[in-house]
């Protein structure tokens, strides 16, 4: 079994909505493949939310107060994890191994990216519907590009997604911020 990247102690096998997980007992990280974290995120229903389910910006609050901006190794590999997001639209930083295929997320991180998924898939909010349309439009623009032949380069979609109102389409730090995304859905 793996040991958790940032405080050493062995991960233990947990379950998360019908799926093993990988948790740590010391900081509450999670290790997951790529395809189980989708196979959460994308669950029709969020787990039920019942008087204990703490609230989106009560999560939001977590993973700011728990999020560790240092690139770990990956437990398993120890090779270099890099920081990105599973969506652009969803402002939440976590840790990728491409050797493993599996995710790092500190403590509060797949609960709040699988709320976070539902609420901007599921959200009938003109604001929520308004960002949505925008991303979907500059998603299309930078694959008619990919389409035509030109190589879409780093500057060239940082530009595309700022003409669209977006900070920057892809990657850490680019996209929305946390706490006004958490702010306009105020579930």
């Amino acid at each position: 079994m793996p040991r958790c990247p940032g405080c050493f102690v062995m991960l233990a096998m947990s379950n998360y909505g019908g799926v093993n997980v990988k948790t740590c007992s010391s900081c509450f990280g999670a290790w997951i493949s790529r395809v189980s974290l989708m196979h959460i995120v994308r669950a029709v229903e969020p787990p039920e939310a019942g008087p204990t389910t703490p609230s989106l910006k009560d999560l939001a609050a977590l993973v700011i107060e728990g999020h560790n901006k240092r690139r770990f190794p990956c437990p398993e590999c120890r090779q270099q994890m890099t920081l990105d997001r599973l969506h652009p639209m969803i402002p939440v930083d976590l840790q990728f191994c491409s050797k493993c295929a599996y995710v790092w997320l500190d403590v509060g991180k797949l609960a709040l990216t699988q709320r976070l998924y539902h609420e901007l898939t599921n959200s009938t909010d003109p604001k929520i519907i308004k960002i949505r349309d925008r991303y979907a439009l500059a998603s299309m623009g930078m694959e008619v590009h990919r389409e035509r032949g030109q190589a879409v380069g780093s500057s060239t979609a940082v530009a595309m997604g700022q003409s669209m109102g977006f900070a920057s389409p892809f990657g850490v730090g680019g996209g929305f911020d946390l706490n006004t995304l958490v702010g306009m859905l105020d579930v």
